[in-house]
């Protein structure tokens, strides 16, 4: 069982690219959901559910996936579509490193590798190694925004 984050605020980037994962600080001023991008930093509230599950939101918003894409949901009407995530810890591939998948496990976020690419969810893929190694694309370094 991985280790379970603590509520609060995290920075969240990309093992692969190396950049930080959230939303644009320029956006459209419409109410739509708005993408969440590999680009500048970005402050997440992370949120134990208690069932192994996860809330996320950037800058504020519900965060959830809707036709492959990860956004960022502002609207009531659109949190329906903001879901719970797993996080899980995979030491393996370095420090504070993590999946965040779907409750499936099998679907997650994956990162391209150009920067400012939108983050797709998608099925995973796992390396077969033991213990199981991942493409760095869809490994995410998770570290508290504001360390102690």
């Amino acid at each position: 069982m991985s280790p379970i984050l603590p509520d609060g605020q995290y920075k969240i980037f990309n093992l692969g690219t190396g950049l930080l994962v959230g939303r644009r600080a320029a956006e459209d001023l419409s109410f739509r959901p708005k993408g969440i991008f590999t680009l500048d930093p970005d402050v997440w509230t992370i949120e134990n559910t208690g069932d192994g599950t996860f809330k996320l939101q950037a800058f504020g918003a519900p965060v959830g996936e809707r036709d492959g894409l990860l956004w960022a949901f502002l609207l009531n009407s659109d949190q329906a579509n903001a879901g719970e995530w797993r996080i899980v810890s995979i030491p393996q591939m370095g420090k504070d490193c993590y999946l965040i998948t779907k409750p499936d496990l099998e679907t997650g976020w994956v990162a391209d590798k150009e920067p400012n690419e939108q983050i797709k969810v998608k099925p995973l893929i796992v390396l077969p190694s033991f213990p199981p190694k991942y493409p760095t694309s869809e490994v995410f370094v998770i570290k508290p925004a504001h360390p102690e």
